[in-house]
């Protein structure tokens, strides 16, 4: 099954990523140390990015099943009133219940939202219709579902192109992403993603430029450690290593606690610039 070969992947990008300063530790002076924590960190890279293919394939496959990634599940359910149609629920059953009426599409297992992006409010419902109308404990007709992508579903496109390496065809989505849904909680993503696709495509001043705007519009998001990461980088690679130990130091400082990958790596390029 994907998800447990998930959950293995993950298990073991962690135990990579932890034994890195160990390595570190035990090796110090090795003059083939670079070599051997460049190697672990293309491992790291490589796992790291096999959880993202393998949850992205996850979430296709739930959506093209058309049912919740937990099977035989069963939701509580509120007691009926006798005399009253059962009043719908606002969570989706795990035997496929069909959404409310006029709730967007969400992800399965999870509570629905209204087309603001609010959880469904049925509290209220039963007084839709005057006091004493038969069926005034059933939906009222409200208007029809949105039936365009969700943000998920224009984000997965996207990211489908940067597992493929399609890293112009990925910018263009992911800018996609940006002009429609410039509120989205993954939109720091959206933005780091897009660099990426410039710093693999060798546009290092571009990818620069996209790198500082997103550490400095999203310094809480997880993907800023790796954004300031890769802003150093891409200095690096236009010779500007003042500028880039700069942005390596204010990693270190600014995010202690990052992921060890992201440290060891920005340590490696420290020593490699003369920082």
């Amino acid at each position: 099954m994907i998800q447990p070969r998930l959950l293995g992947v993950a298990a073991l990008a962690v135990t990579v990523s932890l034994s890195a300063p160990q390595v570190l530790a035990q090796q110090a002076g090795d003059p083939g140390l670079g070599v051997r924590l460049n190697g672990i960190e293309e491992q790291l890279r490589y796992l790291t990015g096999e959880v993202e293919r393998l949850t992205h394939q996850v979430r296709e496959l739930e959506r093209a099943a058309g049912a919740p990634a937990a099977q035989g599940a069963v939701q509580p359910r509120a007691p009926q009133p006798a005399a009253q149609a059962p009043a719908p629920s606002s969570v989706a059953t795990a035997t496929g219940g069909q959404p409310a009426l006029g709730a967007p599409p969400q992800n399965l297992g999870q509570l629905r939202l209204d087309d603001q992006g609010k959880p469904l409010d049925i509290t209220g419902l039963s007084q839709a219709l005057p006091a004493g109308t038969p069926g005034s404990g059933t939906l009222v007709p409200m208007a029809a579902a949105p039936t365009g992508p969700s943000p998920r579903d224009v984000y997965d496109e996207a990211y489908g192109y940067i597992l493929r390496g399609d890293y112009a065809q990925a910018e263009s989505g992911f800018r996609t992403f940006l002009a429609q849904y410039p509120g989205d909680e993954l939109v720091p993503n959206a933005k780091f993603w897009i660099g990426e696709s410039f710093f693999q495509r060798g546009d290092y001043q571009n990818a620069a430029r996209t790198f500082l705007d997103t550490s400095q519009a999203h310094p809480d998001a997880a993907k800023a450690p790796e954004s300031m990461l890769k802003l150093g980088l891409s200095l690096a690679a236009l010779q500007q290593r003042d500028p880039a130990c700069s942005t390596l130091n204010e990693l270190m400082r600014r995010y202690p606690r990052a992921e060890p990958s992201v440290l060891d790596q920005a340590q490696v390029e420290r020593r490699t610039l003369g920082c």
